[in-house]
Formats: C-alpha cells, sequence, structure tokens
C-alpha cells in the first residue's frame, strides 16, 4: 500500500552489475570489469584484504600460495585484489610488514601469474614501506610499465594506497608520473585517514581537502569511524572516491547494508562473493538520504524498492526543516531538523517485509534531546527515530522509564511482542553525528549497533518467526498510528533513513 507521498520520478539505471562493455558509473567510470549495483543503481566494489600469503619460511613457497589465493579472489569475482608492498635489498615483496623480512613473495612474480594478467580486477596497492624514497615508487612504476599490456592500461587502473603516515610514499610515485605517461593516465591513489589523524572535525575535513588539493583521487576509512557520514560526505562534495575497510567476517553483512549506498568501495575479510552478493541484493524497502539534496527546497527525494525516486513535503507545517553545514561539523551537507514541541515527522509508505523475515534499520543523526528530563513532567516518555510500530513492525527509538533509565533501542514484533535490544544514552552525546543500525532476520537475536559498534549494547534472546506486519507507514521523527495523529516526536538532526528486508538466508 503506497501513501500520497508525492509522484515518482524515473531513473533509468536499474538493481544488478553494469553489464561489459558499458563502464561503471560513479568513481569507477574509468573501470570495464561488471562491478556490482546496489537497488538505487550506484556502483560499490568489493576487495579482497591481503590478497597474499606471507606465512612459509620462503619466498618462493609464499609465491605458490599467494597464487592460490589470487586464483580464490579472481573466482569469487572480486572487483579489487589488495596487495601489500614494501623494499627489501633493492627488491619489491608483497608484505604486510615493513620488518625487513624477505620471506613475502616477490611483487614481480606475483603480478606475473597468468590468471591475474588475464583477469580485469583491480589492482589496490598498499605502500607499507616506513622509509621515504623514489627507489621504491621507481620501482612500482617500472614493473607496472614492463606489464602495460595486462596493468595500468584503459580500463583496468591501478589503485596506490597508505595511511596518512605514510602519504610521502605516495607524493614519491605521484612525482615520477610525468616520467610515464603511457601509465599515468591509468594510475590512481588513496590515502588512508583513521580518527586519530586529526584533533577534531575540521582538522579532519582539512586532510580531506589537502588529498584533493594534492590531486589523490580517493580517501580510505576504518568501517567503524566516527562520524563516518560526515567524513564521506564532505569527500564526496570534493569528488574523491571514498572506500572503507576493513568489513570483518562476523555481521560483515550488515556493515556492508549500511553503507552501500554510500561509498564507492570495501575492502573485506567477510566473503567476496557474499559481500557482492548484499550490495546487489534487492531487499531495499526504502533509502533517504539528504546530505547533498537543496537545503531550501519543499520536498527531498527518497526511494522504496529500487531506482524510481518519490518524494516527501519539508519545511512545510507537521514536516521537519533543512539546514546546512559546511566545513568541520558532524555532519556535511543538508540535514532534516527535526523538532519535538513542533510535532515534525516524515510518513512514507508501508513497507511491509517478507513472510518469515525481519528488518534491518539504519539511520545517521545528531540527537538534540537525549531525555535528559520528559517533557512536561512524565515518568516516563519516547522518541521515535524511524517507526513502523502498530501491534508490529519495527521501532528504532530513544526511551526513558520511569525509574530514570535511559536507552537507545531497536525493537521487532516478533513471538507476540516487541522484543528490543538497547544501549545505554550514557555514552551518546549531542555532538556527534551516530551512524545507528538495528536488525533481526528472522532467526536469531534482535541486535543493535553504534557507528558498526555493538559495544555496550545488549541483545536479545534468540527468537524465531517473521516479524508482524502492520498497516501503518515508515515514519520518520514520529511514531505512526492506525488512527490519530503520530506520536513520541523527535528532537534531532537527522541525514539518511534506511529500511530493508533482512533475512540471514545468502548473506
Amino acid at each position: 500500500m503506497l501513501s500520497g507521498c508525492g509522484g515518482p520520478e524515473e531513473i533509468p539505471e536499474e538493481p544488478g552489475e553494469v553489464a561489459s562493455p558499458l563502464v561503471n558509473a560513479g568513481y569507477w567510470a574509468n573501470v570495464t570489469k561488471a562491478f556490482p549495483r546496489t537497488p538505487t543503481g550506484h556502483v560499490a566494489a568489493i576487495g579482497r584484504h591481503n590478497c597474499y600469503v606471507t606465512t612459509e619460511t620462503t619466498s618462493s613457497a609464499n609465491l605458490t600460495k599467494t597464487n592460490a589465493t589470487v586464483q580464490s579472489a579472481i573466482n569469487a569475482d572480486a572487483d579489487l585484489l589488495e596487495f601489500d608492498v614494501k623494499e627489501e635489498g633493492g627488491r619489491v615483496y608483497v608484505h604486510h610488514e615493513d620488518d625487513g623480512s624477505t620471506n613475502g613473495p616477490l611483487l614481480a612474480n606475483v603480478l606475473d601469474y597468468a590468471s591475474l594478467k588475464s583477469d580485469d580486477a583491480v589492482l589496490y596497492i598498499e605502500i607499507k614501506e616506513t622509509s621515504t624514497s623514489q627507489s621504491i615508487a621507481r620501482q612500482l612504476l617500472d614493473l607496472l610499465r614492463a606489464r602495460r599490456t595486462w596493468y595500468a592500461r584503459a580500463g583496468r587502473p591501478v589503485v596506490f594506497r597508505g595511511f596518512y603516515a605514510r602519504r610521502a610514499n605516495l607524493a614519491a610515485v605521484q612525482a615520477l608520473l610525468p616520467e610515464y605517461p603511457d601509465l599515468s593516465p591509468y594510475i590512481q591513489f588513496h590515502v588512508f585517514l583513521r580518527d586519530g589523524d586529526a584533533a577534531d572535525m575540521l582538522a579532519f575535513h582539512g586532510l580531506l581537502r589537502d588529498a584533493k588539493t594534492r590531486g589523490w583521487h580517493g580517501v580510505e576509512f576504518p568501517y567503524d569511524s566516527e562520524n563516518l557520514l560526515s567524513k564521506v560526505a564532505y569527500a564526496k562534495s570534493l569528488g574523491l572516491g571514498v572506500s572503507l575497510w576493513t568489513i570483518p567476517t562476523s555481521m560483515g553483512e550488515v556493515y556492508l547494508s549500511n553503507m552501500r549506498e554510500e561509498v564507492d568501495a570495501f575492502v573485506c575479510e567477510y566473503d567476496v562473493t557474499k559481500a557482492r552478493g548484499v550490495i546487489s541484493d534487492a531487499n531495499q524497502l526504502l533509502y533517504m538520504s539528504v546530505w547533498n539534496q537543496p537545503a531550501g527546497a519543499t520536498s527531498v527525494r527518497y526511494y522504496r524498492t529500487g531506482a524510481t525516486a518519490y518524494t516527501v513535503p519539508v519545511n512545510v507545517a507537521g514536516a521537519p526543516t533543512t539546514r546546512t553545514d559546511a566545513e568541520g561539523e558532524d555532519r556535511h551537507g543538508t540535514s532534516l531538523v527535526f523538532s519535538a514541541p513542533s510535532a515534525q515527522a516524515l510518513p512514507f509508505y508501508d513497507a511491509d517485509t517478507a513472510a518469515g523475515q525481519g528488518y534491518l534499520v539504519s539511520a545517521y543523526v545528531n540527537f538534540d534531546d537525549l531525555l535528559t528530563t520528559c517533557p512536561g513532567g512524565a515518568s516516563s516518555c519516547t522518541m521515535a527515530l524511524l517507526n513502523k510500530a502498530e501491534a508490529g513492525g519495527f521501532a528504532l527509538e530513544l526511551h526513558r522509564s520511569s525509574s530514570g533509565a535511559r536507552v537507545l533501542r531497536f525493537g521487532v514484533h516478533v513471538a507476540g511482542g516487541y522484543q528490543y535490544a538497547t544501549l545505554p544514552l550514557d555514552g551518546l552525546n549531542g555532538s556527534n553525528g551516530y551512524l545507528i543500525t538495528g536488525c533481526y532476520d528472522g532467526s536469531g537475536a534482535v541486535r543493535l549497533w553504534v557507528d558498526n559498534s555493538a559495544a555496550g549494547t545488549t541483545p536479545t534472546a534468540s527468537f524465531t518467526g517473521g516479524v508482524q506486519n502492520t498497516d501503518v507507514p515508515v515514519m520518520g521523527g514520529a511514531d505512526p498510528q492506525a488512527s490519530g495523529a503520530p506520536r513520541m516526536f523527535l528532537s534531532a538532526k537527522v541525514q539518511m533513513l534506511q529500511v530493508l528486508r533482512w533475512t540471514g538466508t545468502g548473506h
């Protein structure tokens, strides 16, 4: 059942994968390999983390095992293959540590593996060298030039990457590119940035500007970074590509799903085949991201199950207002501002899950009220962030009990009632932007994450059975009612809302 939230705006791109010979859209438009697409048509690549082996005592033994690892990644259809490199004794080895060891396979030998040469996956080469010299930079470029038939060519760029503390090695490669005009168009540079690389968000945004000024192409963040969407949005506003690392084996499907529409690549320990399936899974029920939408408009667009855009009102009575934040904030660009005293809400549509399945719900939010007191002196109160709850469905909300206990909670209606995963609100503040995710897959616990961390959360016991559907719309900023006005209004600034059908099968 669809609500009257505005007519559809047709967008031609459809879910699935980009078919050769078409190029990928967006950041990977220069790559001919078919990368997976999300339900809205966004392209997000999946990289195989540490695509090599160094556990054996000799370089030759590790080469044999590395070739097998590369073959496994190719068989899994990995889009990006990560190799860490360093220099020892004038030779470039594949190895995770710049520790003087020479048991890793030589990069030249890895690049000469026939299956790697004939594949079209992008090489993701991280320079681990701790010293800075043009020696490793020149060797890397010479190795590629000698193999121009297969690497650093049209349709198959090579991405050099490095941590911020080792950025001088990226600059060294970049400085030599004028001597390699045949390679230069097909070389890209990414810098890794972690929370501790800057004192605050203003300084962090400054690092992103610096990457752009240097002529680098992308930035990479840990998947569990603080203020993640602020970093992603600011980088994207500068025209930089964004990757997240390293998606773990456990719960990787959650961390892929909640950012698949926003970033350009994920580097994964999580199974590559499954990860590509998570990106292209047609399980979307609602996706809204407003950071790059006009702040003065009277509506914002969102997506339901595919690539068709719908609209919902803003900046009118009963709807949230908008604001714009520039550099240095926990959000960048446009946010929706919900005010509980003004009774503002976003009604979407009746997005039921499938029989036997659950929901994954996520939001990016800065809280203006963490329920230190209840409105009007009430003994208990709730503020709904994203709800579809009326004797069924789900609820992502803040709750203060009559005892004064305050929690962030995600609940679904299963086994005859609402079952909630919780997190005490004491650890949250009004200055950070939080990526909040809750899920239940139809068989297991109800779980909750903040910034892709479950630390401090309390999941439920295990349940079996699909979520009870209910005939009310998904609503942002309030709790919908089958009859009568919404309730439990929110005071917060919101940039992203997402609802997916969720099942453990296939992930």
